[in-house]
């Protein structure tokens, strides 16, 4: 009868340490929640730094657009200085047109605007004397 006791609680001892054994061996093999979260912030690091990356993409091609279209202005106008002549001092290209512009330019010339000088001052039409011409016995007036 001894012998039948031990057994059964050997077996009783078996089963159960089977059952801890298999307990241990899923908790070992499924991620903690601590790794989990460590995964999920990884991740989000990931998209977040994507994102980043496409913006500072999507900036350095609108940047690019403007230098280019600034180096086109500064292009255009350095063809415009190139056109300018220094012999007369007037640009080739005209606003007026061509016509328009000779008439402009033989109208003024002959146009002298007449200097007059006047040796007659304009007379002061005001009743009194005031302020800094009024005379220094009209100031003492007490």
């Amino acid at each position: 009868m001894d012998w039948i006791i031990g057994l059964a609680l050997l077996l009783v001892g078996a089963i159960i340490g089977y059952f801890i054994a298999k307990q241990r061996v899923e908790t070992s093999h499924t991620p903690s929640e601590e790794e989990a979260k460590q995964e999920s912030t990884k991740q989000l690091f990931v998209q977040q730094a994507s994102v980043q990356l496409d913006a500072a993409f999507s900036a350095l091609a609108s940047i690019e657009k403007q230098c280019n279209e600034a180096r086109a202005q500064f292009e255009h106008f350095q063809s415009q200085l190139k056109t300018f002549s220094l012999d007369d001092g007037k640009q080739q290209d005209h606003f007026f047109g061509e016509q328009a512009a000779v008439y402009l330019r033989n109208a003024e010339s002959g146009k002298l605007k007449e200097s007059s000088q006047t040796t007659v001052q304009p007379r002061d039409y005001s009743g009194q004397s005031s302020g800094l011409l009024q005379p220094e016995s009209a100031s003492k007036t007490e």
